[in-house]
């Protein structure tokens, strides 16, 4: 009795519990705290010491040299925050015939499933009328695809192991015609995993200024809310700006809410970080404003560099829309922008310091 019902019964209550608590922000600091000063990988020069082992037994079975670095010899990643231009970098490529462009691989709307995608765009993608065409064939994703992605485990340092994220991305760029080009809002804070992962792909960061990237993240509706302070803010926090400072706030202590009052504080907090990540780890690395203002000379230096044909200027012309620059200033003065954008520099000068010096 005991082995056939009570038994299995006790397992499954206790596993059950203890799946709800590890989602709790509680346990997760502290299981934060009991192995951070264990985290870091020992030191150990695999590739040449397990080299050795093959002199010692010639006949045991090797990795084929090629599995890794041929598989991204010309993909690229584009990364930036969400509304910072990364949907029109990745227009533009799409545009181009040699290239399979794929839009945000992460999206909770699961591109490559046509029953849960749904068939709506966003209004403000100019000249967009899917993001799927090239997920399409690509059903076997689902086998491989984790919803936690979205907005769990945000920070990823080159020794991270997420063999099922390996696999996905691995996947698509394998089913690309001609060169890869993927477009990520969720792995700026994953590059030093994708740098080590991905040594043959090349990398272009988009940025914007903070201010109209802010105005664009709440969105013309809400608009009249511009100072919301956080307290306020879930209703209209369109692109899971909570869910990132939770998740985030065990790398980044500045971006514990408990200590800030706006919501543009904790927006321009990882704004910045996300910013010098994308100059830290990019090969390319452009602002919005630029590529809106001068798009056909910043394609073709980009395209020049990864080898790729041009894009035609006219093509340009019906995608890009210039009037989405400086919008900020009708909203709000800059003396209050200023003024959170300083205090939030001095946070991060302060942790950076007392962490790292």
């Amino acid at each position: 009795m005991y082995r056939r019902f009570v038994r299995p019964f006790l397992r499954e209550s206790l596993f059950s519990f203890l799946r709800k608590l590890s989602k709790t922000d509680e346990f997760r600091s502290n299981v934060h705290e009991a192995i951070d000063s264990t985290a870091s990988l020992p030191v150990l020069d695999f590739s040449s010491l397990g080299a050795v082992v093959f002199q010692e037994y010639p006949s045991l079975g090797r990795a084929k040299v090629s599995d890794d670095t041929q598989i991204a010899k010309n993909a690229v990643f584009i990364t930036g925050r969400f509304r910072s231009g990364t949907t029109l970098l990745w227009n533009i490529f799409r545009q181009i015939k040699s290239v399979t462009a794929y839009y945000e691989p992460f999206n909770e709307r699961r591109w490559f499933d046509p029953y849960n995608r749904g068939n709506h765009t966003d209004l403000t993608h100019m000249g967009v009328k899917n993001y799927w065409d090239e997920y399409e064939g690509l059903e076997k994703l689902s086998q491989v695809y984790d919803i936690q992605w979205i907005d769990r485990h945000l920070y990823m340092s080159p020794y991270s192991w997420n063999p099922g994220m390996k696999r996905y991305i691995d996947l698509l760029i394998e089913h690309a015609t001609g060169m890869p080009v993927l477009q990520f809002n969720r792995i700026d804070f994953r590059l030093p995993w994708v740098k080590a992962n991905y040594r043959n792909a090349k990398i272009i960061h988009i940025y914007r200024n903070p201010r109209d990237q802010w105005c664009s993240f709440l969105g013309s509706k809400n608009l009249d809310q511009i100072c919301v302070k956080l307290e306020n803010f879930n209703p209209i926090d369109r692109y899971y700006l909570m869910n990132w400072a939770r998740d985030l706030r065990y790398y980044f202590p500045v971006l514990d809410i408990s200590n800030l009052m706006f919501a543009y504080e904790l927006f321009f907090l990882i704004w910045k970080l996300s910013f010098c990540f994308g100059k830290k780890y990019s090969d390319i690395s452009i602002s919005f404003e630029s590529l809106v203002m001068n798009p056909e000379a910043n394609m073709d230096s980009i395209c020049n560099s990864l080898h790729s044909e041009l894009i035609e200027e006219r093509i340009l012309e019906k995608i890009v829309n210039k009037s989405s620059l400086n919008k900020w200033n009708s909203y709000t003065t800059n003396p209050w922008f200023k003024n959170i954008e300083s205090g939030c520099e001095r946070l991060l000068d302060n942790f950076y310091s007392n962490y790292f010096h």
